[in-house]
């Protein structure tokens, strides 16, 4: 956490279960001191409940263990994609709405 404070992350990937803190918390604090970074949770006592809480809590995705480094990779590269097109659809209406504003100011002004 000391980290992600100094140093912004795209992406965090938590076990569910660890020795001082557990992933959910580790969720839930990231999100609080960087709501735009994206959390990935791994666990192997994936119930339905903690998937879902996860989700809620602003996880990206959940993903069971034991899986595949291929496995793992194909869901890393998904997110990490899709973080790609929104960071581009937000550049873009920002571009959008600055055109925009100019057009009216333009229109108004004649």
């Amino acid at each position: 956490m000391e980290l992600l404070e100094k140093e912004p992350a795209d992406l965090v990937i938590t076990d569910l279960k660890m020795a001082r803190m557990d992933g959910i918390a580790v969720l839930e604090r990231v999100k609080e001191i960087s709501p735009s970074t994206d959390v990935m949770v791994i666990s192997a006592h994936g119930t339905i409940e903690r998937v879902v809480e996860a989700m809620k809590l602003g996880a990206v995705d959940f993903i069971t263990k034991p899986f595949s480094s291929e496995e793992f990779g194909v869901k890393v590269d998904r997110v990490v994609s899709e973080r790609a097109e929104r960071e581009r659809l937000k550049w873009e209406n920002l571009v959008l709405r600055v055109e925009n504003t100019y057009l009216r100011e333009g229109s108004q002004a004649r």
